[in-house]
């Protein structure tokens, strides 16, 4: 029986894909199976893909963009449990027995939310990251953000909705777990860590050119939500209760933790060059 399917969609990312690859395929274990979406990549990823044997089942098919990789992926899983993490970000180790934990220990909720770590192209932390107590309704007023790299959902609710929305290009994660809210979907929050999210200045979230496109996704999911677009108090609102997510004390004290040790590096480095 698998418990557990790990899809990765990976599309000309070469250059981070083996770092990776082998943080999830080191941590394969029974119950738990591995699948890597490539629609056509020409920078040596298919081969790095393929030279993991049947550590990896690839999927080599082509599609329109992220959200439908992942549809492709996870129609071939056959887990109880699905979890996606992208060809720059990385698996922390212990993640996937925290995933099985969770699994094994409370089978009433459909979205497990995991925490993480932003970090930059040389996986230098810059911040903590997680999802707090999610709703579609939190979420679109701004209470509570999407940490994708953190999100594990029932195989059985993720078919309810249908997947992904595949025309969705920027904010596909958070459209999937608003969807899964509406649809009566049970969410728990977890206290484990289990990945890196890299951001630099090519990534999507890293480059802001889907800036006008994402805000129209999400006036869409606001929309579904309450019924109207959001109006300019709405905006407001978001912007004020955005903070909320400070007040929570084991993600303010990593946070904290992790800019003091960042000030300390650049502290360390500026005192050796002068």
């Amino acid at each position: 029986m698998i418990e557990l399917s790990i899809v990765t969609i990976s599309f000309n990312q070469d250059e981070f894909l083996g770092e990776c690859l082998d943080s999830v395929v080191s941590q394969m274990c029974e119950g738990v199976e591995y699948i890597v979406v490539d629609p056509g990549s020409e920078d040596g990823s298919r081969q790095r893909i393929e030279s993991y044997g049947s550590k990896i089942r690839p999927v080599f098919e082509p599609d329109s963009g992220p959200a439908d990789g992942l549809n492709n992926g996870f129609r071939e899983a056959r887990g109880e449990y699905l979890f996606f993490l992208n060809a720059d970000d990385i698996l922390l180790p212990g993640a996937v027995d925290a995933m099985l934990e969770a699994i094994r220990s409370d089978k009433r909720s459909d979205v497990f939310c995991f925490g993480g770590y932003l970090v930059d192209r040389d996986l230098n932390r810059l911040r903590a990251m997680r999802t707090f107590r999610f709703s579609a309704q939190r979420f679109c007023r701004g209470n509570t953000s999407i940490y994708q790299q953190g999100l594990l959902f029932s195989a059985e609710k993720f078919q309810e909705i249908s997947g992904f929305n595949k025309h969705n290009r920027t904010c596909w994660d958070a459209e999937l777990a608003v969807r899964m809210s509406l649809a009566g979907a049970t969410f728990e929050d977890r206290p484990n860590r289990i990945s890196y999210f890299r951001i630099y200045e090519t990534s999507i979230t890293g480059s802001g050119s889907n800036y006008v496109e994402n805000r129209e996704n999400k006036d869409r999911l606001y929309e579904q939500t309450f019924g109207q677009r959001p109006g300019r108090v709405a905006r407001l609102v978001f912007n004020v209760v955005k903070f909320e997510k400070y007040f929570y004390w084991d993600y303010l004290s990593e946070t904290v933790l992790v800019y003091a040790t960042n000030f300390m590096r650049g502290h360390r480095t500026k005192k050796a060059s002068s």
